[in-house]
């Protein structure tokens, strides 16, 4: 009996030293697709993320939820033209800045000590705030110079909800405090608005990041010691 609960003791002490958490921020350029089936003219929006996040890893498996501010959205050519038809102008850009608040949840794999891999699937929901539409100055063709405009607008739906997968790389220092290099993909799962052709949204984030692991109490003498 005594053999029994000595081998049961030293599994949780085991499993309690295999298991660590950290706390962490990330963050980086995003190139955002907003994929509409009848418009082609949509363009990649050089965007951004940031993310703070807690991370709880048993073994080689890890668990993150994080809180975040993402944008999404898309960029286009405009055309200016008269009431003929004429082209005034081509060439000038439209960015289309959707802004968002995330709360998200990643589970994957990690491998490594000093130097480690990672891969991880979850889900994302993104709440929305605004939408900033903007264009710099554009010259036409006859000379006529177009002012810049930034408008903010609100129009899509209140929640976007997305599947993510991401990999990546990363070097863990002596105190254990871990820097990364990661790729995640995000592929939207609902609408962006209501209307007879839907729009989703498609975001490729490279993502550097920092975490620092929790020091947790450790009981001193195993499970039944003293």
């Amino acid at each position: 009996m005594k053999t029994i609960l000595a081998l049961f003791g030293s599994f949780v002490m085991w499993s309690a030293h295999a298991q660590t958490h950290s706390i962490g921020f990330e963050g980086g350029p995003t190139f955002a697709q907003t994929v509409r089936k009848d418009i082609d003219y949509y363009k990649t929006l050089n965007a951004g993320f940031a993310n703070l996040f807690y991370e709880y890893k048993h073994n080689v498996f890890t668990s993150s939820f994080g809180i975040g501010y993402l944008n999404k959205g898309f960029q286009q050519e405009l055309i200016y033209v008269n009431e003929q038809g004429e082209i005034l102008g081509e060439g000038a850009i439209e960015r289309v800045r959707h802004n968002y608040l995330s709360i998200s949840e990643v589970v994957g794999v990690e491998f490594g000590e000093k130097y480690f891999g990672f891969s991880g699937v979850g889900v994302r929901a993104a709440v929305y705030s605004n939408t900033i539409v903007s264009s710099p100055a554009f010259l036409l063709n006859d000379g006529t110079t177009l002012q810049a405009y930034r408008w903010e607008l609100d129009y899509l739906n209140l929640i976007d909800v997305s599947a993510l997968a991401r990999v990546g790389a990363g070097i863990r220092t002596e105190n254990g405090n871990v820097f990364y290099l990661s790729g995640m993909y995000d592929f939207g799962l609902t609408k962006v608005y209501e209307s007879e052709t839907p729009s989703t949204h498609r975001n490729l984030t490279i993502l550097v990041g920092f975490k620092q692991k929790i020091e947790t109490p450790q009981r001193k003498g195993g499970l039944f010691g003293k």
